[in-house]
């Protein structure tokens, strides 16, 4: 193509965001790539080291991941085996319930901490992994192994050669994940490492692109964002400590020593190379000036409100990033009635959508893990329907009453299931049903124990009158009825 038909075709072009200008200049980085090209190993590990930072530093970060965590798991999310035997259906939670207090191999964690660690190494390093193992009695257990523990280490030229491995995972020529690199040396720069194969090991993480193998921090877009909100804060902190710490000025035009006055004197100079500093200021400091100095102030009274609105945007770019309303993680003031039904919504779609991830990628792994290795030690008997299991989550998000009543409407009109309407409030309807016929059962009984009508002792239905009630005599049954 001749150089004039080049021009011609590169102007032809309408999306005005591909034409360079002075205004937007071409961005060089921003070329289509695998994943693993765009993040790679060496960019991932020092982001996941600088989210760790930030977490431990930067309390909105710390708390907005911690939340996000403590809504998805509550205590747990706990399994409620579906098979058609009953029976065993029973034996096979008693057996997970007494497994699930001590999961790991560390005996630390229970199966709800677990769980909450998880949902906080997927926001805060990007990925969790668990290695599925046995104890030394032969019980099946989890152990838990941090994400800079699983990387290429000092991987050869050969394994590298062919692509098929990248960042510590093998794959096939179909992409599936067939080995994960564990390092194991005490310093993660020493030659030790321990490939093992990929079903006996849980990675979960929140999938952006689908052909990555390693997930990288939620917190990834907002590094530098919190960098600055680190810097921001700190420089009004510091001048904040400046405005409190110089209580008076002295200015005059000799050397004359005046009267003592209320706080401590600090002098320009201590001598020709000595000049005031802010280290020598102490709070209610009067500066001592020499004649002919004026000390000036170029710091407002208080933050200035172009500051503080740079401040919110940069807290709700972070907010966003996570998948959490801005209200929740830092100024809930300004929401009023409409906006808390919308906000909370958000937050449940996003505590959802965190809860589904982690039932398909952790939950329904270990549960298998477990389950055929207690039928194959004898402990459960075999049944070829285990994986059929689903698993109860806390209650949802809600403070409209309104919903609540109409929730009950729907029960009583067949609109909606027992299921659906105690999973919203973190219940299992088996369980639910179960307490409340014991419940009627005790209160006959008591009934019948003191001779008493049993709606003297409680009412069951909300119309249910007392035993000793009177009707209307506009109300009372006709005798056709």
């Amino acid at each position: 193509m001749s150089a004039t038909g080049q021009i011609r075709k590169t102007f032809s072009r309408i999306v005005e965001a591909v034409w360079p200008s002075r205004q937007y200049p071409i961005i060089y980085q921003a070329l289509p790539n695998d994943a693993k090209t765009d993040v790679s190993e060496y960019d991932r590990r020092t982001i996941l080291g600088l989210a760790r930072y930030l977490y431990y530093n930067i309390g909105l970060v710390r708390g907005a991941v911690d939340t996000k965590a403590r809504l998805a798991v509550g205590d747990g999310l706990s399994p409620r085996p579906k098979t058609s035997d009953a029976k065993w259906n029973e034996a096979a939670l008693e057996a997970w319930n007494q497994w699930a207090v001590y999961p790991d191999v560390t005996g630390k964690f229970t199966w709800g901490e677990l769980l909450r660690l998880a949902s906080i190494a997927i926001d805060r390093d990007g990925e969790f992994f668990a290695v599925l193992t046995k104890s030394a009695e032969g019980a099946p257990q989890l152990q838990l192994v941090e994400s800079h523990r699983v990387g290429s280490g000092k991987a050869s030229a050969e394994e590298r050669k062919d692509g098929k491995f990248f960042d510590g995972v093998w794959v096939n020529k179909q992409g599936r994940p067939t080995y994960y690199r564990f390092l194991v040396g005490e310093k993660m720069a020493d030659d030790k490492s321990r490939d093992l194969p990929a079903q006996g090991v849980i990675h979960a993480y929140e999938s952006v692109r689908t052909d990555e193998y390693r997930g990288v921090s939620n917190l990834a877009q907002a590094v530098n964002h919190l960098r600055d909100i680190m810097d921001i804060i700190g420089y009004e902190k510091f001048a904040t400590k400046i405005r409190a710490a110089l209580a008076l000025q002295i200015e005059r035009t000799n050397d004359s020593t005046g009267p003592a006055l209320l706080g401590h004197r600090v002098k320009q100079t201590d001598g020709p190379n000595a000049p005031l500093t802010v280290e020598k200021l102490l709070a209610g400091a009067i500066v001592d000036l020499e004649p002919g100095a004026k000390l000036s102030s170029v710091l407002g009274a208080k933050p200035e409100a172009q500051t503080m609105e740079l401040l919110r945007f940069l807290i709700r770019d972070v907010a966003v990033g996570l998948g959490l309303p801005y209200e929740v993680v830092w100024d809930a003031s300004a929401l009023n009635g409409t906006s808390v039904r919308m906000t909370l919504r958000m937050l449940q779609e996003t505590i959802t959508q965190r809860q589904s991830m982690m039932t398909s990628r952790i939950c329904k792994r270990v549960w298998g893990y477990v389950i055929n290795s207690m039928m194959n030690d004898g402990k459960l008997p075999q049944n070829n329907e285990w994986w059929k299991v689903e698993w109860q989550t806390p209650a949802e998000l809600s403070v409209d009453l309104r919903q609540q009543q109409q929730d009950r409407e729907d029960l009583k009109l067949g609109l909606t299931t027992y299921a659906e309407l105690y999973g919203k409030y973190g219940q299992n309807w088996m369980d639910a049903l179960k307490q409340k016929a014991e419940e009627a059962q005790f209160i006959k009984n008591l009934a019948e124990q003191y001779d008493l009508d049993r709606r003297d002792i409680a009412m069951l239905t909300p119309n249910e009158l007392p035993a000793d009630a009177q009707l209307p005599q506009n109300s009372s049954p006709s005798e056709d009825s």
